[in-house]
């Protein structure tokens, strides 16, 4: 970290922070336990995320999610999971920091869902209450947490039998939960000169309400006179207009590559192995909250990213390009996808808008026109292209009103290849 900018540094630190709290206010608002909140209640999105879906950046188009925000201060929660067969899902815990505690699921991490039903039984770290038999643990550090749910979907028309195992998900307070107290700091994102305060006042709640991982007390506490770690006194004006100034530029460092990121291969970034298990990596953690919040570790799905194509030029959305992918796929012991997003001003990825309400295309997509040997290519390029073939494989690029495009290159139970050998990931090509 960079000792002569203390603002970067702390910013760096408590992003991913405050982004958590952005999306739990978004999802819960602040009146906890009322009817207004939805604290510690499974909610369900019953259909694939497309060009709408705003409130996460980088949604993918491949998963039906559930999801809660957890509130243990009240005590432990039980979660019912009947049985899942036959296809990729898990449950991800991430505390504030983003940290992926634990994964729950198909995969090869994590617990393993045993028998007909799973029984998890939640609670936070040094919580005394018995665990009652029958019952895995998942033990989270702090106060809030979000849980998030993924079961892949492979067709439209098996949503009715996956909205059926959402409904039997039931979250519970176990019997010795008692009622919450105290809400949290609404999230408004002001853009005035207020913005600094706002930052200050969410971050610091959040920290209060669950405290600092012990190892890093003390490198939060160099920050004190930069207004962090300290609500019940409020930071001195100065240091409040000073977050204002800088809140921009500081979010506009995070836009380009991480040096990580400038490993690539055919125009794919190769994902840091880090992510989803930051560590110390600050930067790498504020950007993937910046960029792909609630990202999954490499252990249970890889995320290659494309800004460039294979001759290292940006990705134009007034071009054409062209993927080629072998026979047999990517090696994905669950499913693979590539996905296309148009790029926001401040960095945000979403999906876009286009004729065919087609986001993304892999392993699971029907109808595409392969080759003899079973091979295929994903076209890429704003305008219908010519000819049955390539029309079957097209995926749009934003419209004139945007002018790049971003591609990530999702692998979900990737296979050891996929994450040691550059030379498996098909080039982006330019062909226009």
């Amino acid at each position: 970290m960079d000792a002569a900018d203390p603002y970067l540094d702390a910013f760096l630190y408590t992003l991913p922070v405050y982004e958590m709290a952005r999306a739990r206010h978004a999802a819960v608002g602040g009146a906890e336990g009322s009817h207004r909140g939805r604290v510690n209640r499974l909610g369900h999105r019953r259909t694939l995320s497309d060009h709408q879906a705003r409130s996460i950046t980088t949604p993918n188009n491949d998963t039906l999610y559930s999801s809660a925000w957890l509130d243990l201060e009240g005590g432990p929660l039980l979660l019912r999971v009947p049985r899942i067969a036959g296809r990729y899902w898990s449950i991800q815990f991430l505390d504030i920091y983003t940290n992926t505690v634990e994964i729950v699921g198909a995969g090869r991490s994590g617990l393993a869902a045993q028998g007909s039903e799973l029984n998890l039984w939640i609670a936070r770290t040094g919580d005394p209450t018995p665990v009652p038999a029958g019952h895995q643990v998942v033990r989270l550090p702090g106060r809030d947490a979000w849980m998030l749910v993924r079961i892949e979907v492979r067709s439209e028309a098996e949503l009715k039998d996956l909205h059926a195992l959402q409904d039997a998900m039931v979250l519970s307070a176990w019997e010795t939960n008692r009622p919450l107290s105290g809400a949290t700091v609404p999230v408004r994102r002001d853009a005035g000169q207020r913005a600094g305060a706002e930052y200050l006042a969410v971050v610091n709640n959040m920290l209060v309400r669950n405290g600092v991982p012990e190892p890093e007390q003390s490198l939060v506490a160099r920050w004190k006179p930069f207004g962090i770690g300290v609500p019940q006194e409020p930071a001195a004006e100065g240091v409040t207009l000073e977050w204002s100034r800088r809140l921009a530029d500081l979010h506009a460092l995070l836009a380009p590559p991480a040096p990580a990121e400038e490993r690539s291969s055919g125009g794919w970034m190769l994902p840091d192995p880090a992510v989803g298990d930051f560590g110390a990596n600050y930067h790498l953690r504020a950007q993937v909250a910046h960029e792909g919040l609630g990202a999954l570790p490499a252990r249970e799905a890889v995320y290659f990213t494309a800004r460039k194509d294979a001759r290292g030029q940006p990705l134009d959305a007034a071009g054409s390009y062209r993927i080629r992918i072998p026979a047999g796929g990517l090696p994905a012991d669950a499913f693979w996808s590539v996905s296309m997003y148009q790029v926001e001003r401040d960095g945000k990825l979403f999906f876009t808008d286009n004729p065919l309400r087609r986001y993304a295309m892999g392993s699971r997509t029907e109808g595409l026109a392969r080759e003899a040997d079973g091979s295929f290519e994903i076209v890429m390029q704003r305008h219908a292209p010519e000819g049955s073939r390539d029309r079957a494989n097209w995926l749009p690029t934003p419209g004139p009103e945007h002018a790049r495009f971003q591609l990530v290159l999702r692998a979900y139970l990737p296979r050891p290849p996929l994450l040691s050998d550059r030379n498996v990931l098909p080039p982006v090509r330019r062909v226009d």
